[in-house]
Order: structure tokens, then sequence, then C-alpha cells
């Protein structure tokens, strides 16, 4: 019994058809809102905003502050604008401490009490812009993991069809050869198979061409990367913390280009071509568009990074209240 030739190229149309039924393109509305993450209305950030205007630039620290406190905790004190304060909290220590008077002691609780609000304050202000920066690593986190679905059902789905499409091929070339077809038609039917069993099984591995939309117009990496002299994205304190110069092995730096050095060393970001590097850029630093499943691993790699250095600042405020409560004398 011969197999009609157009039955086997029906076969190969609905292998075909079956097999490339999904789009590439993922539906548009799927994690286009960045609604989740809200930030705080801009009557919260006032107060915020008067106590950055008391930030000194160059800053000359007393020889009683050194005396008391470490380098890190003047400097972080520096940062959050509150040296008169501890320069006064530190007077009214040394005249307590010459003659005890109880007028003095109130006046010293009462300049704690109000440095400690202080850094209350500023460290309620760098926990905000945490919680807003990790918020975005799960709403990212969550598109990844969509996207890990889609690359995995594509994965299953391609390899069975390749299994099957080979298998297939193998029974109608057997089913051929009992029935004495044509030779060419046989050796037709065995390329045919091969080049669809490869076919999908090359699909199998690709992963780069599911995308789904992905907004974010709040993008804390943006201001980060332009180096913008003022920020619409982070607090007063806490961008002055990321973009003023310290002292580092000799050399001069500050926090923002010390975050875009490790960005730079991501493999993400540097096995890339030029092209596509820059594509990825584009896309990272803008207010969002269609992610793959590595533009979504390199944007939470990113946002991992910044969400580091921003937490080492309330480690700073938390070595200065130690040393103001503990009244330690610790120096660099």
């Amino acid at each position: 019994m011969k197999i009609p030739i157009h039955l086997w190229f029906l076969f190969l149309v609905c292998t075909i058809t079956i097999g490339c039924h999904s789009s590439r393109k993922l539906p548009a509305q799927i994690f286009t809102s960045d609604a989740y993450c809200q930030a705080l209305s801009p009557s919260t950030t006032q107060y915020d905003s008067l106590l950055a205007i008391q930030l000194a630039q160059d800053t000359v620290f007393s020889p009683d502050l050194q005396a008391r406190f470490s380098q890190r905790a003047r400097s972080v004190a520096a940062d959050i604008g509150i040296l008169p304060l501890l320069t006064r909290l530190v007077q009214l220590d040394n005249q307590q401490q010459q003659s005890p008077d109880t007028d003095l002691l109130l006046q010293m609780v009462a300049a704690r009490q109000e440095i400690t609000e202080r850094i209350s304050l500023v460290s309620l202000e760098v926990s905000s812009v945490l919680d807003e920066i990790n918020c975005e690593i799960g709403r990212a986190t969550e598109m990844k993991n969509f996207l890990q679905v889609q690359v995995e059902k594509r994965e299953t789905s391609s390899t069975i069809l390749s299994v099957l499409i080979a298998a297939s091929a193998q029974i109608v070339v057997s089913a051929m050869n009992l029935s004495d077809a044509d030779q060419r038609l046989i050796e037709t039917t065995e390329i045919g198979g091969a080049l669809l069993s490869g076919y999908f099984a090359y699909r199998a591995l690709k992963k780069k061409d599911k995308k789904a939309v992905f907004l974010h117009k709040r993008n804390f990496l943006t201001d980060i990367q332009n180096n913008s002299e003022q920020s619409t994205i982070y607090r007063p304190m806490v961008w002055h913390y990321l973009t003023k110069e310290y002292e580092n092995l000799q050399e001069t730096r500050t926090v923002r280009q010390t975050i875009l050095q490790r960005w730079e060393e991501l493999p993400l970001l540097r096995e890339t071509e030029q092209e596509e590097q820059q594509q990825r850029l584009s896309l990272l630093f803008s207010t969002g568009g269609l992610y793959s499943l590595d533009d979504i691993d390199t944007r939470i790699s990113l946002l991992d990074l910044l969400a580091i250095e921003i937490s080492l600042m309330n480690q700073e405020l938390k070595q200065l209240q130690q040393e103001i409560t503990l009244g330690s004398k610790e120096k660099k």
C-alpha cells in the first residue's frame, strides 16, 4: 500500500501549525502597570527637603567632634545636616563634666532627643526608598517567573514535537519502504523529517524571543546612569549620600560611581555585542518596553546592587546613633 504524497505534506503542515501557534510577543496587558509600587505624596518629603538645605558642601569638624566621634559617624552626621546639633551636644557634655548642673543635663537630654529624632527620620526616608526599590525588584521577579514559565512550556512542547516528528518520519519512511515507494520520495521524507525535528530542537533552546511589556515610569536606575544634579526619584538625603565624594584608597569617588562600576561588571552587560548592549541599556534606563528573560534578569541585578549600596547608609546611621548613645570615641 502506497502512502499518497499529499498526506505526508498535510502531516508536515499540521505539525508546523501546532508547533508555531504561540505568538513571540506576549500580551501587552501583562505587567504593564507600575502603579503597585506607589511613591509617597510630595507632602511627605517636605521635611526631608527642608533638612537638605542644611547640608554643607565643605565640612570642617571641630577638635571636640574628632575626639568624640569616628570619621564614619562624623561623615554621616554631615550628610544628614545635624553637625550643629552634634557640636552643641558635645559642648554641653564637656560643660557638664567640668561643672555638673541639672539644667545642663536637661539640655543634653533635649539635644540628644532631637538628634535621635533626626536620625530616625532619615532612616525612615532611606527605608522608604529601599522599600520602593525592593517592590520594583519583586515586580520584575514576577515578570521573570512568568517569562520563565513561557520559555519552559515552549522548551517542553518543542522537545516533544522534535521527538514525535523524528519518530513519525521514521514510521512513514518504513511504511514507504514496505510499499516499494519511489526512492527519491523516501529520501525526501527522511530529509524533511530530519529538518523539522532539528528545527524544533533548536527552537527549544531559544529564549530571547519570548518577551512581555514591562513599564517603570519611576526608574531608579536613570538618575544613577545620567548623574543628574538633582533627582526627582530619590529623596534629597539619599541623593546627597549617593553623590557626595569620599576618600577611598587614595581615590576620590562617590557611591554612585561605585554603583556604576559594579554594574559594568555584570556578565549580561559585558558579554553581549555592542549593538545588543546599547539596546539593552536604552531599555533598562528608560520608562520600559518589551523585556526578554535576559533583560529582566539584568534589571533585577542592577536594582539588587543599587539597594545594597543604599542600605549601607542605614548602617552608618546606626553607627552614629550607637556612638551618641554609648559615647564611643573610636576613630578611623
